[in-house]
């Protein structure tokens, strides 16, 4: 049966169609009423059978029965007409009086809830409060985890400033007195602060212009080596420095390969100081004022040139000819003149602009520290110059971040999204001014950190308020329920 406005199944509801259901409707007014004597006070009643079918109704629309004097009472004086009404329908097979008849009945009664409206706005309110309960633990997670951030920004600040104090710290004890000018340095000033950096550096990838690339053998590094010395001057590396160079390149420690490249760098100056050609002394274009102990260039004699007084003139001072020996030895301009000294030599040849003859035996290409430090600097670990230097970008990452990323590791999962390196100073980082370029650049990233972690607890606090809303709405509606409900209980009651 079809009721506008409400759908009922043929199974939910039966409504038999007997007109014996409503039989002798006891309406007053209309036929069949009984007398006054007998007329109930509601002004409405059924006989026994109508009274159990009428219930069975009710039961199947989902409501409580009724007992026959309560009926009027319930659904109203009209009712009972309309009940008439539906009656006659039935009795004269009249279908669609009956469902308009019904359809009235409904309309103009009390509502029919078929669900517990009380659980239903309770449900709706647990939602509302679990959903707000979410979106508070999400924002106290990003609050959580912008704090986190500051403390790891704050801690790689504080290595940076140590590291900036020992560089100051090391530099003074050096004798320098203008640490922001490099210019005012000596050449022995600035060969111990080159050293410095590429020895206190605890980033993987700030050392990695003094490693050993992945695809060079340390006997191919050691040829180049040998190579370099036999092109410039014709004679061999003394295997004193070869075997020195070997067993550095064999520890893959930067900072020895470091000092056994700065060892070579003072080989190739006592041969130029020395006008060394063919493998002779004097045969060059420059001027030998050299004492020697051996006729021959030799480990011997190199020691006794760096070290004996009686060549203190001769290492303090170049001749104007030898510039140009030595300067073709290591294929680069190194800025010194006939005044210069061989520390002077050493320090130009081993200053990370100068040192692509270095990186010809490490990695065999001309290419610089400072090009190697700047491409990593700008590019990271996936660099094609870092690519080259390690073997892999796995291999790379992991000397860029301190180590394998795991995944499951949030404190490589934070230096990555914050795009932080492990250790200091960063790659590419050289100078002591470039240590103050990098603390100054983590200072504002602190700062920015900061204002989203004060957002991020405004929005927080908001959440929370709203939560509290939520539940002191969900206190007053379970109170107006619990009065509603107390009410009816006392009105059904009295």
């Amino acid at each position: 049966m079809s009721i506008p406005g409400i759908s009922l199944s043929s199974s939910a509801i039966h409504i038999p169609m007997s007109p014996a259901v409503f039989s002798q409707p006891s309406v007053p007014g209309l036929p069949g009423a009984p007398s006054a004597a007998n007329s109930p006070v509601d002004g409405f009643s059924l006989n026994g059978q109508a009274v159990e079918q009428f219930n069975n109704i009710l039961s199947q629309l989902g409501m409580d029965p009724v007992a026959p004097n309560t009926i009027a009472e319930k659904f109203g004086g009209n009712f009972a007409q309309q009940l008439s009404m539906i009656g006659s329908g039935l009795s004269s097979n009249s279908i669609g009086a009956s469902q308009a008849a019904f359809a009235s009945a409904i309309g103009s009664g009390p509502v029919i809830d078929y669900q517990d409206v009380n659980a239903l706005v309770q449900q709706v309110l647990r939602e509302a409060y679990g959903q707000n309960t979410e979106d508070l633990r999400m924002y106290a997670e990003k609050v959580k985890h912008f704090n986190a951030q500051k403390e790891m920004v704050r801690n790689h600040l504080n290595d940076l400033r140590k590291f900036e104090t020992q560089a100051r710290e090391f530099g003074i004890s050096q004798g320098i007195t203008d640490l922001s000018d490099p210019g005012t340095w000596s050449a022995e000033q600035i060969d111990a602060m080159q050293s410095f950096f590429a020895t206190n550096s605890t980033n993987g990838v700030s050392a990695s212009a003094y490693t050993l690339a992945h695809n060079r053998s340390v006997d191919e590094c050691v040829t180049s080596a040998q190579a370099l010395v036999q092109d410039a001057y014709g004679c061999e590396l003394p295997d004193e420095l070869e075997n020195t160079l070997k067993e550095a390149l064999e520890s893959k420690d930067p900072s020895k390969i470091f000092n056994a490249l700065t060892g070579v760098a003072g080989y190739l100056s006592y041969l130029g100081d020395s006008s060394v050609a063919n493998g002779q002394f004097g045969q060059g274009g420059g001027y030998d004022d050299v004492t020697h102990i051996t006729s021959q260039p030799s480990f011997d004699d190199y020691q006794h040139y760096i070290q004996d007084p009686a060549n203190e003139v001769a290492r303090g001072n170049l001749h104007s000819g030898d510039v140009a020996l030595i300067e073709a030895a290591f294929g680069v301009d190194l800025g010194i003149d006939g005044q210069s000294s061989v520390q002077e030599v050493v320090a130009a040849a081993m200053n990370p602009v100068n040192d692509k003859w270095a990186h010809e035996i490490l990695h065999g290409r001309a290419m610089s520290s400072a090009e190697i430090n700047a491409d990593l600097r700008a590019n990271g670990p996936t660099s094609t110059t870092a690519l080259e230097i390690f073997g892999s970008t796995q291999a790379a990452v992991e000397a860029y971040w301190g180590g394998p990323i795991d995944a499951q590791d949030k404190d490589s999962q934070m230096r990555m999204e914050l795009g932080m390196p492990n250790g200091v100073p960063g790659p590419g980082v050289c100078s002591i001014d470039q240590v103050a370029d990098e603390i100054k650049t983590w200072e504002d990233k602190l700062n920015s950190i900061g204002d989203d972690a004060q957002l991020a607890n405004v929005d927080l606090q908001n959440m929370l308020q709203k939560q509290q809303q939520t539940l002191q709405m969900m206190s007053n509606i379970s109170k107006q329920l619990n009065d509603t409900a107390m009410a009816i209980i006392r009105k059904m009651g009295g």
